[in-house]
């Protein structure tokens, strides 16, 4: 039996004492519970090799944990991919991490022909089918070893992977939900991809360790927003994560929506950047208070604001189990107020990606994690974050590295060259333009190269043909300019 004392234990000892008790609420009010989630977990460690990095391609919502406990129980490192994700893409993320299998619930395109799979079908009658006892489930992945690896764009379009080890993942919710007063009483609402940290971490990993249970409605869009309203009154959710993409689509269906928007105690807004505006028309029209938090998959939670929404609407609040310091560009620290690099010492963070050498000595110098944002800390100590260096889009609760789509582009024979840009989108907080330089170019025909190499969350809403990509004085691409370009044509 794990020990208590260690973070595995803990949550063998949420899945004994709570059998009953739902760890997910699905998108027809169908619960899975503790006891199921384990079973699940004991039948699937059965077709998982021992030692070993696993591909996790799990679209259901009931099959990710069981998966991921599968894992653990096998010390085992999932490795959690988008499900959808491209065969050219898979591979790079093959070579980094040296992962040996796939598993997945459901059919893969022929491209993965080749690679070695274990497709456990969407978990019902069909394909796995439930035991009667979950008692002696056990975890033996080390508490200081890598438990989970995710995956966020890199500068260069390469993925970079982020190793997460359960001491990272305990001593951020351990913090983060003291900071709040969340505990095993309280219910998660998610409407985020179910491969992000914001859902997978903010809600799934983050109910698991404290023994509660999260409700998942799927990504959130217009057509869903009143089933997910729907359930979380009816099985009173006390916290929901979101973004501010979605608080356009909540104000959006506000007017619309049959039922009271729920009384969270929570509302817990991250991933992009919150305009006050945004903010202060979200709490207006649902009557609430949105406390702010700011994160990144390679340290969790950074901050929070837990005492200043009102008085200091866009700062990210206080640090949560972690060192925040803002310096110069040479790495002196700056005073109190003054703008510089956001750079963090957390807890939460592993210290490094995994088998990426160039990428760690790149973010991680001296045991700070440097996050390329830029921001300012008040007398306070409270954060607040005023832009950022890295060009990443952050559409609707996704995040896309520009390179990516640029790379594929250029792939394009009659494409000389590329750029990819956002611009601000009332529905998804940012939206994809795309500039292409050749001749005798057809957008219809460069979005279907598009389709067949890209996930549909990383195809631009246009492409503009143009003669020339613009480039500043030194030979970069010049952003400002396609901006400005861009607000002529939409």
């Amino acid at each position: 039996m794990t020990s208590i004392n260690t973070i595995s234990g803990i949550i063998c000892n949420n899945i004994r004492n709570n059998p009953d008790k739902p760890f997910l609420i699905k998108v027809n009010s169908s619960v899975q519970t503790y006891s199921e989630l384990a079973n699940l977990a004991e039948i699937i460690k059965n077709k998982i090799p021992e030692n070993i990095v696993a591909g996790i391609l799990i679209s259901s919502p009931s099959m990710i944990m069981p998966t991921i406990l599968a894992c653990w129980s096998k010390n085992t490192i999932p490795a959690i991919l988008e499900p959808q994700i491209k065969y050219e893409k898979f591979k790079i993320i093959k070579e980094i991490t040296g992962l040996q299998l796939i598993v997945t619930d459901q059919k893969l395109e022929d491209s993965f022909s080749t690679e070695k799979t274990v497709n456990l079908g969407d978990g019902g009658s069909n394909s796995i089918r439930l035991q009667k006892s979950s008692d002696n489930f056990s975890i033996h992945i080390p508490d200081d070893s890598p438990a989970l690896l995710l995956f966020t764009s890199g500068s260069t379009g390469i993925p970079k992977c982020v190793p997460l080890s359960l001491s990272n993942i305990w001593s951020n919710v351990k913090r983060f939900s003291e900071i709040l007063n969340i505990d095993e009483n309280n219910v998660f609402l998610s409407t985020s991809p179910l491969f992000y940290a914001h859902a997978l971490y903010n809600s799934f990993l983050t109910a698991l360790l404290l023994g509660t249970t999260v409700i998942y409605n799927g990504v959130l869009n217009i057509m869903n927003v009143a089933n997910a309203v729907k359930l979380a009154n009816r099985h009173n959710a006390t916290v929901y994560n979101l973004t501010p993409s979605m608080m356009q689509i909540l104000i959006m269906m506000a007017g619309k929506l049959k039922e009271p928007f729920p009384k969270f105690r929570h509302i817990i807004c991250g991933t992009a950047k919150l305009e006050p505006d945004l903010k202060k028309k979200f709490e207006t029209a649902f009557n609430c208070i949105v406390t702010q938090q700011y994160g990144m998959t390679e340290t969790l939670f950074i901050s929070v604001n837990s005492g200043k929404q009102i008085e200091s609407p866009e700062s990210v609040g206080i640090p949560v189990a972690c060192e925040i310091r803002i310096t110069d560009d040479n790495g002196t620290p700056l005073q109190k107020d003054q703008k510089g690099d956001i750079s963090v010492k957390s807890e939460s963070s592993f210290g490094s990606y995994f088998k990426q050498t160039k990428e760690t000595n790149t973010s991680y110098i001296d045991g700070w994690f440097f996050t390329g944002d830029e921001g300012k800390i008040d007398d306070d100590g409270y954060l607040t974050v005023t832009g950022r260096k890295k060009e990443i889009i952050k559409k609707g609760g996704y995040n896309i590295n520009p390179n990516e789509i640029n790379a594929v582009l250029n792939k394009f024979d009659a494409i000389s060259d590329s750029a990819t840009i956002s611009m601000p989108d009332p529905v998804y907080g940012e939206e994809i333009y795309s500039f292409v330089a050749g001749n005798a170019l057809s957008e219809a025909i460069i979005l279907d190269f598009c389709y067949e190499r890209l996930p549909k969350t990383h195809i631009p809403k246009k492409i503009f043909i143009i003669s020339k990509i613009p480039k500043t004085s030194n030979g970069k691409t010049d952003l400002q300019e396609l901006r400005r370009l861009a607000k002529e044509k939409i």
